[in-house]
């Protein structure tokens, strides 16, 4: 028999992988002109290693290579590579009104 994934912790896993993406993507622009430390770089990496990592693990047995994350005004795709045991994270679209908006109108159709 095959596990049931536990959708709520690569939901909860993935809002961490985006976030901890931005934190380090803002990051790694700010270092070159020297407003960060690299300890807070050093930090960033390590967190987004660590959702990275955990993302992955939990996903592995849905056997899918793209996964949506919705946060409250954006949809993020985040790409999952099982052979480099990466994840690409991607802006998929800006949702206007927010995400209870598009479900309601969807809904409503």
């Amino acid at each position: 028999m095959t596990p049931t994934p536990n959708f709520d912790a690569i939901h909860q896993t993935g809002l961490s992988l985006v976030a901890a993406h931005d934190y380090y993507d803002s990051l790694v622009r700010q270092y070159p002109v020297g407003l960060c430390p690299v300890e807070n770089l050093d930090m960033a990496l390590s967190l987004l290693t660590e959702d990275t990592n955990t993302l992955l693990t939990l996903c592995r047995d849905l056997k899918e290579e793209v996964i949506l994350i919705p946060t409250k005004t954006q949809l993020y795709s985040l790409h999952l590579n099982y052979r480099s045991w990466l994840v690409d994270v991607k802006l998929a679209a800006n949702i206007s009104g927010g995400l209870d908006l598009l479900i309601k109108s969807s809904v409503d159709d």
